[in-house]
C-alpha cells in the first residue's frame, strides 16, 4: 500500500492466498517473548519440601527476631613446619622452686632434729654431718638428672625446678632415715628412707617408670662414689696419725 505522504508507511496485510505452510513457519521464527517452557516445573523440587508454609513470612506476621546461627569457630591448623615444643627431662608442673625450697627447708630442720634426738653420742655432729649429706646429695640428685637426660637423649629442662625437687626428695630420705624405729638394724630404715626418696620423686618430677629408675639407679652411684670418698679420706687421716 503506497504512502500519500500524511502519515507513516502501513504494513500490507498477509497475503490471504499464500499457502498455510508458508504463514506457519513465518510465525514459529518470530521469537515470542511468552514462550512456555516445555520441561515440567516441579521435576527439581523436593518431595518432602513444605509448600504451606513460609518462615520468613511467618516471621514478618508474628514479629519474632530472626534466631542467630552460633557457629563454633574453626579449629586453627598448625602448618606442617611449624616449630615444636621440645619435651624436657625436667617437666614444668604446679609447683615453684621457692616453694618446694621452703618444703625442703622444712624437712630438712625435722631431719635435724631427728638425727638429734635418736643419736646416742655426738648429737651436734651428727646433726651437722646430716645437713651437709643434704647439701652434697641435692647436688648429687641434680647432676644424676642431668646424666639421665642425657642417656635418654632429651633437654634437661629448668635446673632450678630439678634442684628444688630433689631438695625436697633427699631432705625426705634423710628425715625417715634418722627416725627411731625401735629396731636394733638400720636396714629396714635405709629402705623405708630409699622408698620414701622414690616416692617423692615420681610425685615431683612425674617420670616414666624408666625414666625413675634410671635417675634413681645414677644417684644411688654418685651417693656411693662421695661416700667411698669419705671412707677412704678418713682411712688415710688415720693411717697418718698412726
Amino acid at each position: 500500500m503506497a504512502n500519500d505522504g500524511d502519515g507513516p508507511y502501513e504494513l500490507e496485510p498477509d497475503d490471504p492466498d499464500a499457502p498455510a505452510e508458508q504463514v506457519d513457519q513465518s510465525a514459529s521464527s518470530q521469537p515470542s517473548g511468552d514462550a512456555v517452557p516445555t520441561e515440567p516445573l516441579m521435576d527439581d523440587l523436593d518431595e518432602d519440601a513444605d509448600l504451606e508454609h513460609d518462615p520468613e513470612v511467618e516471621r514478618v506476621l508474628t514479629d519474632q527476631p530472626k534466631a542467630v546461627e552460633h557457629k563454633e569457630p574453626p579449629i586453627p591448623i598448625e602448618p606442617l613446619d611449624a616449630p615444636r615444643q621440645p619435651v624436657v627431662f625436667v617437666k614444668p608442673a604446679w609447683d615453684s622452686p621457692r616453694m618446694m625450697m621452703i618444703f625442703g627447708g622444712v624437712l630438712t630442720a625435722a631431719a635435724i632434729v631427728a638425727t638429734y634426738v635418736n643419736e646416742d653420742s655426738h648429737e651436734v655432729l651428727r646433726s651437722v654431718l646430716s645437713l651437709y649429706k643434704i647439701a652434697v646429695h641435692t647436688g648429687t640428685g641434680v647432676v644424676a638428672v642431668i646424666v639421665s637426660a642425657l642417656l635418654v637423649h632429651m633437654k634437661v629442662g629448668r635446673l632450678d625446678k630439678a634442684a628444688a625437687r630433689m631438695f625436697v626428695a633427699v631432705s625426705a630420705f634423710m628425715l625417715v632415715a634418722h627416725l627411731d624405729m625401735n629396731i636394733k638394724t638400720n636396714t629396714v630404715e635405709l629402705l623405708a628412707a630409699a622408698a620414701t626418696y622414690v616416692a617423692v620423686v615420681a610425685w615431683l618430677f612425674r617420670f616414666k617408670r624408666d625414666h625413675l629408675l634410671i635417675v634413681s639407679i645414677a644417684h644411688l652411684a654418685l651417693v656411693a662414689v662421695t661416700q667411698l670418698g669419705m671412707v677412704l679420706s678418713k682411712y688415710t687421716s688415720w693411717s697418718g696419725a698412726g
